[in-house]
Formats: C-alpha cells, sequence, structure tokens
C-alpha cells in the first residue's frame, strides 16, 4: 500500500437491516461477494431493497440477497490513498469464511454520497490492531482433510486444464450469455455477462464481462465436483452447472440459455 494511505475502521452500532436500507445513494457502487470458492464482483447504481418475511434483505435489480440472521457485524473502512482512494462498507457472516463488501472507490462525489448514507448511523472507530483481531477470531477459514488439500493443489497447479475454464473458453468462443450467482449461507450474488476474456494464472481462474463492469474469480482447488443439469426456468430452457467442495455444498451456479451447452460441457468435463 502507498505509504501515504491512511486507514480508518469503523464498527458500525446499528441493525445490518438499517444500514443496508441507507445504502440507496444513487451512485454506482462495487459489489464484491466472496466464498472460498468464487469471488464475484460488479459495478452497478443501488436501487431500491426490501426486508422480506422470511429475513432475506433483498436488492432485487442487483440480483443479491442478504439471510440477515447470519450477519454479524458491519464494518467501515475508509482507505485516504492518493491515487486511489475508497469507502467500503463490509458485511461479515457468523461462522463462514465468506463476506459481501460494498465500496465507493475513486470518485470523490460518489464518496461523499456513500458515507452521508453511513453517517446516519452510530458507529465506534476501531484501531487497525482491534480490526484484524476481531478477523482473526471471527473469520472461519475453509479447512479440507489432508487428502482433499492434496488434490486441491493439483488441481491450482494447472487451472488451465480445469473444465471450469474450458467451459468459459467455450462460452467465449460461442459467445454465449452467463448468469453466475455465488451461494453461502449469508448471501446470493448474481451478475449476467457476456464473456470475453478467460484469465488464467496464480492457481486462479477468472472471467471478465464484455462491458467490464463484471469479473468472476474461482479457485479451482475448492472446487471438487462439477453437475451440469438441463434446467426451465420460467418454463424456458437452461444448462445449468453446480460447483460445489468438498463438502458437497454447492457455491457457484453458472447457467446459460437453451440446452445446446449441456452435453458439449460435460464432453469438456471427461477430457
Amino acid at each position: 500500500m502507498h505509504s501515504l494511505a491512511k486507514t480508518r475502521y469503523h464498527l458500525i452500532e446499528a441493525p445490518a437491516d438499517s444500514v443496508l436500507e441507507n445504502l440507496y445513494c444513487g451512485v454506482p457502487l462495487y459489489l464484491n461477494g466472496r466464498t472460498p470458492m468464487a469471488e464475484i464482483t460488479t459495478v452497478v447504481p443501488m436501487s431500491d431493497s426490501f426486508l422480506s418475511d422470511d429475513d432475506w434483505f433483498c436488492f432485487p435489480e442487483q440480483n443479491l440477497h442478504v439471510w440477515m440472521p447470519q450477519v454479524q457485524v458491519v464494518h467501515a473502512i475508509e482507505v485516504d490513498h492518493p491515487l486511489r482512494p475508497c469507502l467500503t462498507l463490509e458485511v461479515a457472516a457468523r461462522d463462514e469464511p465468506s463476506a459481501l463488501s460494498f465500496a465507493a472507490i475513486g470518485n470523490s462525489s460518489e464518496r461523499d454520497a456513500f458515507r452521508k448514507g453511513l453517517a446516519k448511523h452510530p458507529a465506534r472507530e476501531l484501531t487497525a490492531k482491534q480490526y484484524e483481531k476481531w478477523r482473526l477470531k471471527h473469520f472461519a477459514k475453509p479447512h479440507q482433510c489432508p487428502c482433499c488439500e492434496e488434490a486441491a493443489e493439483i488441481r491450482r497447479k494447472a487451472p488451465g486444464n480445469s473444465p471450469i475454464a474450458l467451459i468459459f473458453a467455450d462460452a467465449i468462443r460461442s459467445r454465449r450469455s452467463l448468469h453466475c450467482r455465488a451461494v453461502a449461507k449469508s448471501f446470493q450474488f448474481g451478475v449476467e455477462m457476456m464473456p470475453s476474456e478467460l484469465l488464467v494464472g496464480d492457481e486462479r481462474i477468472g472471467v471478465a464481462g464484455e462491458d467490464q463492469s463484471s469479473m468472476i474469480e474461482i479457485d479451482p482447488g475448492i472446487c471438487y465436483s462439477m453437475v451440469i443439469r438441463e434446467n426451465r426456468i420460467d418454463d424456458a430452457p437452461f444448462t445449468s452447472v453446480y460447483l460445489s467442495n468438498s463438502m458437497g455444498i454447492t457455491e457457484l451456479v453458472i447457467e446459460t440459455p437453451g440446452f445446446e451447452s449441456a452435453r458439449k460441457w460435460a464432453d469438456l468435463c471427461r477430457k
């Protein structure tokens, strides 16, 4: 980090649903959802939201749903960087290595609007040590048995050979639109994209959207199994790919219109 950068941490002492409700500020924010397997980032203007009867806080236009009983704490983190200042709202979940964040980066007017919304809530300043101590104590780390971890490292060493990379490459060549949805106990977050660039390296697989506003990164080591199905959504045909961890829990779903890709992608997985 730049030596002139200063970072301030605040614990927001207000109900998380109240904080999320006041996020609407009419400016684009960077939304980031992370599970151990997948990370989805997109830039999108925030709009209307609501709390459902079953305690899901919903942002329908952003394809984002947060399950409030699983939310543990909300932090505001501001970085005064000479080149890239940012203000981030981090929503941390209970007992899982997942996190959801909303950030205003760069533009001062966007950060001011975001800050104004957060200022409606009481907050307690934290030192960097206090914040890191909290993270170490509460952020669960993904655990795999020695055999699964060894297999995970093998998959990470050759991410370009992963069926995930092959499926993304085929979607780019065929110009197939994708809907990708990260799934955790605390949230579901999806993006629609026309994939245009495959990024493979550093033990990760990434794909960027054609409009450069969305990106997905996957850790192939955490992806233990893949299931491809033909589904109907609102009576329309879709090919759905379910990526699960070593516990059999689905963390990422990739969908594309039509059944044409189902057999083709299944054949790629057998190579």
